[in-house]
């Protein structure tokens, strides 16, 4: 049905409505009816007009309204996703943001952006492949949906860089700063983990930085901080965890 072409709509049209103007012709045909020439005529279009219009939406017009309505709801979904590990983009994590900062201005909750980069990655991408590249990037989208919570939301900002949303941390914002520390270090051990390929092991690092919200900075301020707490994890040369935040 989702297939269906203009032609093969229209020749359904024509084939559902010739089969009821024939059905109407017989009725009149074999019970009897007194009334003149126009009035017959009135009688015989409205009847086709009633008894077409449910027939025609149920076989021609509902599949082609609901084909029309899934393609609207695949470019939606299209734009607000990554076509790669379907996680997210960046797209969605502004709208994402922009919710939450609502939220948090009303009742003061605490969330935080974790970012995470790949180490060595491009070092991938040149002895394997794309392709394998590709597979590296799926496995870490995968392990980092494994760590978090169904609340959090985990983003692809692009390239070898992904952001983690997490939403209702502790109410006391020094508890929510260990808290977030807490959670960045054990999905940083969990993509730290070899990804075996045609019986060889991938190493797998990455540097994470951390950035409390807060309801009075900007999204990019905010993704920008995430950034630059990640490259101080990079620069001190052991892949680790480094936080920045303007928290009170």
């Amino acid at each position: 049905m989702n297939n269906l072409s203009t032609q093969k709509i229209l020749l359904q049209i024509a084939v559902i409505i010739g089969l009821v103007d024939l059905a109407i012709l017989l009725v009149f045909a074999f019970v009897p009816v007194s009334m003149g020439f126009a009035a017959e005529l009135l009688v015989h279009i409205m009847l086709l007009a009633l008894c077409s219009a449910p027939i025609l939406y149920q076989f021609a017009l509902k599949p082609v309204f609901s084909t029309m309505n899934e393609a609207m709801a695949n470019v939606s979904r299209m734009a607000y996703r990554d076509p790669l590990t379907d996680l997210p983009n960046r797209r969605y994590l502004y709208l994402g943001l922009e919710k939450y900062l609502a939220e948090n201005a009303r009742h003061r909750i605490n969330g935080a952006l974790i970012l995470l980069d790949l180490n060595g990655f491009k070092a991938i991408n040149d002895k394997y492949g794309h392709p394998v590249g590709d597979k590296v990037l799926c496995e870490v989208a995968d392990r980092l949906k494994l760590g978090t919570r169904t609340e959090d939301v985990v983003v692809r900002l692009g390239g070898d860089e992904f952001i983690v949303l997490v939403n209702h941390l502790n109410a006391n914002v020094d508890k929510a700063r260990e808290e977030i520390k807490a959670i960045a270090a054990q999905l940083r051990s969990r993509i730290c983990r070899p990804l075996e390929h045609k019986g060889k092991e991938i190493a797998v690092d990455c540097s994470v930085g951390i950035t409390l919200i807060n309801a009075q900075s900007e999204i990019d301020e905010m993704i920008r901080d995430a950034d630059l707490a990640m490259y101080q994890a990079k620069k001190a040369g052991d892949g680790g965890v480094a936080m920045m935040d303007h928290a009170a």
